[in-house]
């Protein structure tokens, strides 16, 4: 785990705009996940916790982290170009399902719980479907470039040097500038052309440059 990561998503701890990388997401989530448990396991050894039975300074961490939290995933979902407010959706979905179950204190057992009983049914079968739905998205890898909410996660996040790591191992087009050897530039063009890394047409285009520097 690299702290650097979570650190940035505790900086940007209110930023909901911009896009976060995997690393950043996952890594600061299985950060706070273990700290929450930690702090739930040591509270509840605590004499204040077992007289009051309310573990105070858990919640306290679960409430601190929440923020960071929804900023991280909002900018995980830009990275894959999707609106943040799916989790809004989620949300909806959960306060519907909250509010029809109340009323159905007042129905159950009766002919009229029916629709309610079944806007409740056809309310969990979508929020298991939103649920799945953002949990694929956070899992996969983001938009190579910039998207509708900005440019790649920055060059300190692995999906972002995962990017730069593919262009890295793409072979170059011409030798290294340090080598000025004309001929040995073409002979080395000649075996990347040979290798099927540089087309004809890129051969003679470089060919005939370097024969013009010789020339000259």
């Amino acid at each position: 785990m690299d702290p650097m990561l979570v650190l940035t998503a505790l900086k940007r701890f209110a930023q909901f705009s911009g896009r976060s990388g995997r690393a950043e997401f996952w890594q600061f989530i299985a950060a706070y996940a273990a700290t929450l448990t930690v702090v739930a396991v040591v509270e509840s050894g605590t004499y204040a916790y077992q007289a009051s039975g309310t573990p105070t300074l858990t919640l306290l961490v679960l409430m601190v982290g929440a923020l960071p939290s929804y900023a991280v995933a909002f900018r995980r979902l830009h990275d894959r170009d999707l609106s943040g407010w799916i989790i809004g959706a989620q949300w909806l979905l959960n306060a519907i399902w909250f509010t029809v179950d109340h009323f159905r204190n007042f129905t159950r057992g009766s002919i009229v719980d029916l629709p309610f009983a079944l806007v409740n049914g056809i309310d969990l079968l979508l929020t298991v479907g939103v649920a799945g739905y953002v949990l694929y998205q956070l899992c996969q890898p983001g938009d190579a470039a910039a998207n509708a909410y900005g440019p790649p996660p920055s060059e300190s996040t692995p999906d972002a040097e995962a990017s730069a790591g593919r262009s890295a191992m793409e072979p170059p087009l011409a030798p290294p500038a340090s080598d000025n050897d004309p001929l040995a530039m073409i002979e080395r063009l000649s075996r990347l052309r040979e290798q099927g890394v540089l087309s004809q047409a890129e051969f003679d285009q470089q060919k005939a440059a370097l024969l013009a520097k010789l020339a000259s």
